[in-house]
C-alpha cells in the first residue's frame, strides 16, 4: 500500500506557461501554487 493509498489524492491548482520552465520561475511558481491549494484535511483518526 502506498501513501497516497492511505491519505487519497485531491487535484489541486495548476500552472502551465506553455513553455520550459526557468529555473529561477519554479521557486515563486510553486510557493503560489501551494497557497492556493486546499487546506490540508485532518489526520485520519486524530
Amino acid at each position: 500500500m502506498g501513501l497516497f493509498d492511505q491519505i487519497g489524492w485531491r487535484h489541486g491548482p495548476a500552472l502551465d506557461l506553455g513553455r520550459r520552465w526557468e529555473a529561477a520561475e519554479v521557486g515563486p511558481a510553486l510557493r503560489e501554487l501551494l497557497a492556493a491549494g486546499p487546506a490540508p484535511e485532518p489526520v485520519y483518526g486524530a
